[in-house]
């Protein structure tokens, strides 16, 4: 079969020195399918730094790959793996729908799909919110290990300007005294970020940052004041919320300013964001999705002059005097209670099971570690056939077991805790009514906007009158999909 493939490689996070996913593996692999199906190729690459796969904005190769997929020669697009494709559920349907559109197939050299039949292109699609979900896992595990390492009093994350990394922990540098001086001049209350920034690179003053130093700018200045406490000795752990945070905890690296003149700066930043805070955006599910079933036009979501009135409004001029819009939350319940119960079916259920355990197991971030672990419980296992064959005395096996086990459970504190595991995991994955009743609201949104293309809701009755999934959904489960057709 000829034709041109697009290969798409994108880099990821590399973590224990350990990168199985390089984009040089990537490519060969990708060009190894290619040369299996006789197809010439063509390289995109988003390997410039680390990219999260969550979003498409930074990732330009991406964007133009998607470009090219309306010429007549391109008859697949290779990836080394579907998290390298996109790690987002909605952008990845999207994406989906046009290459079935341009009649194009999608390889995966780790996953083996076949996208020619339509079961393959639903199986995919069902795979792609398994990769999402286990982005979610991996991210609670690492948020809870930073907590869990804050409590200690340890820091996790890049050094601070002030500070450098030293065999692990925080050490004050040079930089510590202009700190000092940016505390001092911004607790008066006489500068904004700015003004503070021009003041500092007037006196010579520069900002070090990863990759070398710069000038002083409004965004140099928040990072360093967000950081008060931090300086201060202290280890915050959550969201700052009306100049508190859930919970704090003394730090073992050494404060650069004392605890009066962190209370004076963040009362100051306290003053200056008062007046400019909004609160928490709301998050409307259905924007994007949602129509007027009488005129066809898009329906957003708004919230009134109180923010407690949220609706859904006509983009445009209502079709009708005086009843344009509708109350968010009703329409929304409606919307999630659609899929309420809904589980796959049981042969893609044990397919899906095989992939989540095989690809949770698996994750590069875990690999090294996990490999220690095996070989750490072989030798626990080989010294207890030790001890029971005589070759070790009792006093020498205890010792020795101690040892190993103290070793086991330092490593599997490494991989961070959960608050659930992987059979927990599967149900969220085979429950999709579950996980959009349970999400959060980014959560529902996103499985919302994957499995319906379209919602229309009705002027007279304000009800969703129609709905229309997307195709992979309608092959997954084709008579619901015909009765809310």
């Amino acid at each position: 079969m000829s034709g041109v493939a697009l290969i798409y490689i994108r880099k990821s996070v590399v973590r224990y020195e350990q990168d199985q996913a390089s984009p040089e593996r990537q490519l060969d692999n990708c060009k190894r399918v290619c040369d299996e199906k006789g197809w010439s190729y063509e390289v995109y690459q988003d390997a410039e730094g680390h990219r999260s796969g969550r979003s498409e904005k930074n990732r330009p190769q991406w964007r133009r790959l998607k470009t090219q997929l309306s010429r007549p020669e391109v008859v697949a697009v290779v990836v080394n793996s579907l998290d390298r494709a996109s790690r987002s559920p909605r952008d990845f349907f999207v994406f989906l729908d046009l290459i079935q559109k341009h009649d194009i197939e999608l390889v995966s050299v780790q996953e083996r799909f076949d996208t020619t039949t339509p079961i393959g292109k639903a199986f995919l699609a069902m795979l792609m919110v398994v990769a999402s979900l286990e982005s979610d896992l991996a991210s609670e595990r690492v948020r809870d290990s930073i907590r869990h390492r804050r409590t200690k009093g340890i820091h996790v994350g890049i050094a601070p300007f002030g500070y450098k990394r030293q065999d692990g922990r925080l050490v004050v540098n040079d930089d510590a005294r202009v700190v000092q001086l940016l505390m001092q001049l911004y607790s008066t209350g006489r500068y904004s970020y700015t003004q503070l920034a021009m003041d500092l690179n007037r006196q010579g003053y520069r900002f070090r940052a990863r990759y070398g130093t710069k000038p002083f700018s409004k965004e140099s200045m928040r990072g360093v004041l967000k950081n008060t406490r931090l300086y201060a000795g202290q280890l915050p752990v959550g969201r700052q919320t009306q100049g508190t945070y859930p919970e704090i905890y003394d730090g073992e690296h050494e404060p650069i300013i004392d605890e009066d003149l962190a209370a004076r700066v963040e009362e100051v930043r306290r003053k200056r964001t008062k007046g400019s805070s909004r609160g928490p955006s709301r998050v409307y599910l259905l924007t994007g999705l949602l129509y007027c079933h009488d005129c066809g036009a898009h329906m957003w979501g708004r919230s009134r002059r109180d923010p407690r009135v949220t609706t859904y409004r006509h983009r445009g001029p209502a079709c009708q005097h005086r009843r344009g819009s509708f109350q968010a939350e009703p329409l929304e319940t409606e919307a999630v209670a659609l899929l309420r119960g809904l589980t796959l079916p049981e042969d893609l259920q044990k397919k899906v099971r095989e992939q989540v355990k095989a690809r949770i197991g698996t994750e590069p971030r875990n690999t090294e570690i996990l490999a220690m672990l095996k070989t750490k419980r072989a030798r626990l296992a080989r010294l207890k056939e030790m001890r029971l064959q005589g070759e070790i005395d009792r006093e020498e096996y205890l010792q020795r077991k101690a040892g190993l086990t103290a070793n086991i459970a330092h490593l599997e504190s490494r991989l961070g805790p959960s608050s659930y595991g992987p059979d927990s995991a599967l149900q969220r994955v085979t429950d999709l009514g579950g996980l959009v009743a349970e999400g959060t609201p980014s959560q529902r949104r996103a499985v919302l906007h994957s499995v319906f293309e379209r919602l229309e809701v009705s002027v007279e009755s304000g009800e969703i009158v129609k709905v229309v999934p997307r195709p992979w959904f309608r092959t997954l489960f084709t008579d619901l999909a015909e009765t809310w057709e």
